[in-house]
């Protein structure tokens, strides 16, 4: 943990002394996001629309909605089942761990990011 604030910090600290150049980098980022977030969403409904004229051709429309509509009623119990074996698994331990530590680390960023 101690080794990546301290990269995060030997990252961030060219940054903090060109202080008039972070503002176009700032904003360099915060586009690039943005253009990473609707790039994602125009693919998802591209994708979509794809696998429903899929279904249309082949006549599993019906059936395959069906799954889908009974998916999205047992998904939340499922989540919720594999959440308390999760609990007790070592592995998922370490992994949610990682990623509480790469969260905190984003935050920082993003503090840094859409600081004022």
């Amino acid at each position: 943990m101690f080794k990546r604030m301290l990269l995060l910090v030997a990252l961030l600290v060219p940054f903090a002394a060109q202080v008039q150049a972070s503002g176009p980098v700032r904003e360099t980022i915060k586009v690039k996001r943005k253009i990473k977030s609707e790039k994602h969403k125009v693919k998802k409904t591209v994708n979509n629309t794809k696998r429903t004229v899929n279904e249309l051709e082949q006549g599993t429309y019906v059936e395959n909605s069906v799954k889908r509509k009974v998916d999205d009623v047992t998904d939340p119990i499922t989540d919720k089942v594999d959440t308390v074996k999760d609990l007790t698994d070592p592995n998922e331990l370490k992994k949610r761990a990682k990623e509480e530590v790469k969260d905190k680390e984003q935050e920082a960023f993003d503090d840094w990011l859409y600081e004022k």
